[in-house]
């Protein structure tokens, strides 16, 4: 038997240990006595892992499905050794995100977070520090003080119950790049994207824009007031902005039907400054210039595919040729 038969031999035995302690663990009751929402069948040791990554690594599609076809309002999956339960339902959300927002408003710990609490304590002050950080800087925008200049005054000042450090401050940057950049950019894309597969929305759009600013050089905060504002919905995938005009449901975490940001504890802080600058920067696009596809290409041919990261982004890089018109 040569040295790479001894191998395979040892992880076959293995695998069966790991499968028969995981048979063992789950007649016992493996969820330690916890009533937990219904799931699909899994496998032993890995779960549900085969049927989560079964569609590519698309997973928020592959779990939609999931809970359409089980047709419960919350699921239980293991994946691996994780046990995770996924919510699908506005009432759900808001049983997790309101009701019981207390018990779900921890977080696993990663680099950010371990970064943020070196003692273990400590993480309410500086997202404290993080959320006032921008506020300060706004109120100090006489004195051009930018929000390194801040997060370094408020670290001289003290005044909070954990110092904030230096390592802190490269962690509130890190997480203001990531949370702040990827995730408005993405979404501009796809807004943009949606708009070139839709014509008649988009010279609407433009439409209203131009007729609201007059021939102005440039489109400000100033303006964005006079722009129209934005149970489940009817074709939820088709983009049909007017479905928002006149209508009572928010996105700023009071009704369950639409989340962008989040709700509760873990609602996302920088949601004011994510939404004036996706619309100021969206508003100039479609203001000043014309948009056509390159190429001939016809709106329905436009590539929609999309791709993992910290937010699901297109999959391919949006081409579009602009005419200046402002």
């Amino acid at each position: 038997m040569d040295a790479m038969e001894k191998v395979v031999w040892c992880l076959c035995f293995l695998l069966l240990g790991l499968v028969a302690f995981r048979l063992t663990t789950t007649k016992r009751g493996g969820n330690g006595g916890l009533r937990l929402p219904p799931g699909p069948w899994r496998l032993p040791v890995v779960g549900n892992l085969h049927q989560v990554m079964a569609r590519g690594p698309l997973v928020h599609r592959t779990m939609a499905d999931m809970a359409r076809r089980l047709g419960a309002p919350l699921m239980s999956l293991r994946l691996g050794e994780v046990p995770v339960v996924v919510a699908s339902s506005a009432d759900a959300a808001r049983e997790i995100m309101r009701t019981h927002d207390a018990r779900f408003a921890t977080r696993p710990w990663n680099p950010t977070t371990r970064r943020l609490r070196p003692d273990g304590e400590g993480v309410h002050e500086q997202r404290r520090a993080h959320v006032a950080a921008p506020a300060d800087g706004a109120m100090e925008e006489e004195e051009e003080e930018d929000l390194v200049d801040v997060l370094f005054r408020i670290q001289k000042d003290g005044g909070l119950e954990v110092p904030l450090t230096m390592g802190n401050i490269k962690a509130i940057i890190l997480d203001l790049f990531n949370a702040g950049s990827e995730t408005s950019a993405n979404t501009l894309q796809w807004v943009m994207s949606e708009l070139m597969r839709n014509p008649k929305v988009m010279k609407k759009v433009q439409a209203e824009l131009r007729n609201n600013l007059q021939g102005k050089a440039t489109v400000t905060e100033d303006d964005l007031p006079n722009l129209k504002d934005t149970k489940y919905w009817d074709m939820p995938e088709m983009f049909i902005p007017e479905r928002f005009d006149n209508c009572i449901i928010d996105f700023k975490g009071t009704d369950f039907e639409f989340i962008p940001f989040g709700a509760g504890r873990r609602m996302c802080p920088g949601i004011a400054f994510a939404q004036f600058n996706m619309e100021l920067v969206l508003a100039a696009l479609l203001y000043h210039f014309d948009w056509e596809l390159p190429s001939g290409m016809l709106p329905e041919e436009l590539d929609m595919m999309e791709d993992m990261g910290l937010s699901v982004r297109r999959k391919n890089d949006l081409y579009l040729v602009c005419l200046c018109r402002l």
